[in-house]
């Protein structure tokens, strides 16, 4: 392609969310209302090509009230991976929103607010410069606040929306902190700049690049519903249904998109990575044990979303960058599915949700899955990793997957069930591993990591929080007898 042709593509694309309360108004057999898809597709199409061409596709020009700083837009195959995904499941959301809202007087102003969402969101993922992609980041969540507040006369819904407000405003101070630490750094706002290792490495004063670091995740961690900033997105469920899928697939993930984009500046930061990863796993931790609490299912659908970002900040505190990238876009169209099929989620949920039956003992059995367990995914380690070359990421995702692996052993129907289901899942986790780590991290300059990032009395102390959890999940029916579980049970029920 000519230099004008990607120049005029890439136009196209940023522009493309707002065509979208037209497109889906027209009929469904109008070859028009298929046009709702071409923004995801363009995307992909452009990343093809910068990746084709190693080549980042670059359209910006210099500030006016900022010397020496571009603004405008950088895709390359990291941000257009993502935004394709984005894009996509914006588009299937607006055109659910408008059956949803047929009979709502202010459906035109609910599409034109999704729109704008996901104009902002779309020049937040092309920003390289901080100043620009701030801007956007706090346009994404004043739109999403007019979302949020979309019907009126709501007390609950507004109250909600209030806390979102003023929690996403400690985010945006958060991040205003950590942009000004790395510009005295740097001496610039362009992110091409802040992730060049040669001046990190040349730079002395360390405490201020980890000052930097920490703030960043403070900021990341406030916009994707982490401990103690998580209470905000179990209070948004009165919204449209609309709004949670938009929100949990999509603005949630950007506090994780933004860590992985500036990895090699987080990679040079020890002390944040360690913090990040205690935030991520007390975070899933918190999620999952709400979660099981929890009769309404919305709500339900919230604190498991909190629990899948804790997690995926965990994967990223870790190291394996490209892994929670991978979770991040499944995680994405897992819930956004999720959110606009709500109804049979609900018959889901009645039909299969999973605790150990009451039959259930602590025994040999139950002993046996977890040791079995741990001996396959120390066998799949040394197949997929024989130098240890990503010891710390492979220690402690590998035992979180052993002891997911003894709840499929111990609700197998038999235990040839349960090892072949073990054996496939072994199969295709090394698959992802193997593709993360040698085909991700090329393709999208993600890096590897630093072995040091975490000593190994954390990794310990990881994996023992993450038993704790499966012995609870797995003696859950048995709680309520003890008083203090009793006590644990009304806090849970309750959000904690």
């Amino acid at each position: 392609m000519s230099s004008n042709l990607l120049n005029f593509a890439l136009i196209c694309l940023v522009l493309s969310p707002l065509s979208l309360p037209y497109l889906v108004s027209q009929n469904s057999k109008s070859t028009l209302s298929f046009g709702i898809y071409f923004g995801p597709i363009l995307a992909l199409i452009l990343s093809i090509q910068s990746y084709a061409i190693n080549t980042p596709l670059i359209l910006n020009s210099r500030a006016v009230f900022l010397p020496n700083e571009n603004l405008g837009f950088y895709l390359d195959i990291l941000s257009g991976f993502v935004l394709s995904f984005v894009l996509l499941i914006g588009a299937v959301t607006t055109k659910f929103s408008f059956r949803y809202l047929e009979i709502d007087k202010n459906r035109n102003l609910f599409l034109k607010s999704i729109s704008y969402v996901l104009f902002s969101v779309t020049v937040m993922l092309l920003s390289d410069n901080f100043i620009q992609f701030f801007v956007f980041w706090v346009l994404t969540s004043y739109f999403l606040h007019k979302l949020l507040t979309h019907v009126k006369n709501d007390s609950e819904a507004e109250s909600a929306a209030r806390q979102k407000f003023w929690t996403s405003r400690l985010g945006d101070l958060f991040l205003l902190i950590s942009i000004s630490c790395f510009y005295v750094i740097f001496r610039s706002f362009n992110f091409s700049e802040l992730v060049r290792t040669d001046l990190i490495h040349n730079w002395n004063n360390k405490w201020l690049l980890d000052v930097g670091c920490i703030f960043l995740v403070l900021g990341s961690i406030t916009k994707s519903a982490q401990w103690p900033f998580q209470s905000w997105l179990p209070l948004t469920m009165n919204t449209p249904t609309p709004v949670s899928a938009i929100m949990h697939a999509g603005v949630i993930n950007s506090g994780g998109y933004l860590l992985i984009r500036l990895s090699p500046l987080m990679n040079q930061s020890h002390l944040s990575l360690v913090f990040l990863t205690l935030i991520g796993a007390l975070t899933a931790i918190i999620g999952v044990m709400v979660m099981w609490t929890q009769t309404d299912v919305k709500k339900s659908l919230a604190y498991s979303t909190i629990s899948q970002m804790g997690f995926m900040m965990l994967q990223i505190g870790v190291g394996a960058y490209s892994l929670a990238l991978i979770h991040m876009m499944g995680h994405a169209f897992y819930k956004a599915y999720s959110f606009l099929t709500i109804g049979q989620v609900v018959d889901y949920g009645r039909l299969n949700r999973i605790f150990a039956s009451e039959k259930l003992k602590y025994n040999f059995n139950f002993a046996f899955s977890i040791l079995f367990a741990i001996l396959m995914t120390g066998v799949l380690y040394l197949i997929i990793d024989p130098n240890f070359s990503n010891k710390n990421q492979g220690l402690v995702l590998l035992g979180i997957l052993s002891l997911s692996l003894s709840q499929v052993l111990q609700n197998s129907k038999n235990i040839l069930t349960g090892l072949i289901t073990c054996a496939a899942i072994c199969v295709l986790y090394g698959l992802i591993y193997k593709i993360s780590i040698f085909t991700f991290l090329d393709v999208l300059n993600l890096p590897k990591g630093m072995d040091s990032s975490m000593s190994l009395l954390i990794d310990f102390v990881l994996i023992f929080a993450f038993l704790t959890l499966l012995l609870m999940q797995s003696h859950f029916v048995y709680l309520n007898q003890h008083r203090f579980f009793r006590k644990i049970y009304v806090k849970l029920l309750n959000g904690f």
